[in-house]
């Protein structure tokens, strides 16, 4: 038998779980199997359908379908904010406020991977000592002495499924990372050579986690020059 109930949320949308109660003579509750999402805004409401994950993965139950971008307007902050971002290496001294760095982690969450597997781990350094001690393990050590934060990003093995994919998913989570830093007015810059074995006990990496790369976080202390870049002719085929 399937049944349906509704629930409101705070951002402008009601879903509707749909769920099959347990097969005759079984026993345990009803499993959730997909939710149904409905506009509560805008002259031509919309509903979306979505399914719930088995096993954690997939899309979140409450969290509304993802919905185009409104306006030229806002995709046109997106493509400056692209094109305008730089790769910071001098950083101020000056202390990045807490909510700031967790907006910048939080954006990364949501960065796409490999069937949703989400092998990404952070270590936010924000200790002296400790940022002390990774810069001498990395080639740009003075970047990581001397920007207040630094985010690592380690791969969880057991969370993956494919090294390349997961690779793939962490370059993704990192540009997000250099965005959103770049949005909230901070510089970054990712790091990708070290001594990695040395950096992960540094970090206190666990069993399973491999470091892919470290990124410097702070207000910037220089304006980088805009960089060179290959015209699309040179870099785009259409076939």
């Amino acid at each position: 038998m399937w049944f349906g109930t509704g629930t409101s949320t705070p951002t402008g949308w009601t879903s509707r779980s749909r769920a099959r109660s347990p097969s005759t003579g079984s026993a345990g509750p009803p499993r959730s199997w997909g939710r149904c999402f409905r506009s509560l805004g805008g002259s031509s409401p919309r509903t979306s359908w979505r399914l719930l994950p088995r096993n954690g993965g997939g899309v979140h139950e409450g969290t509304p379908p993802a919905t185009p971008l409104a306006g030229g307007r806002t995709m046109n902050e997106i493509l400056r904010a692209i094109q305008s971002r730089r790769s910071v290496r001098g950083f101020r001294s000056v202390p990045v406020e807490r909510e700031k760095i967790d907006a910048v982690v939080e954006a990364a969450r949501w960065a796409p991977s490999g069937k949703n597997t989400q092998p990404w781990r952070f270590v936010v350094v924000e200790s002296p000592g400790k940022r002390a001690e990774l810069g001498k393990l990395v080639t740009q050590k003075d970047m990581v002495r001397i920007a207040p934060v630094t985010v690592a990003i380690l791969r969880d093995r057991a969370a993956g499924y494919d090294e390349l994919k997961d690779a793939q998913g962490i370059g993704a989570c990192a540009q997000t990372i250099l965005l959103a830093a770049h949005a909230l007015g901070l510089g970054a810059c990712w790091i990708g050579r070290a001594r990695d074995k040395e950096v992960e006990a540094v970090l206190g990496a666990r069993e399973g986690e491999e470091l892919m790369m470290l990124i410097p976080i702070g207000y910037p202390a220089e304006t980088p020059p805009v960089p060179q870049r290959r015209p699309l002719s040179d870099l785009v085929r259409t076939i």
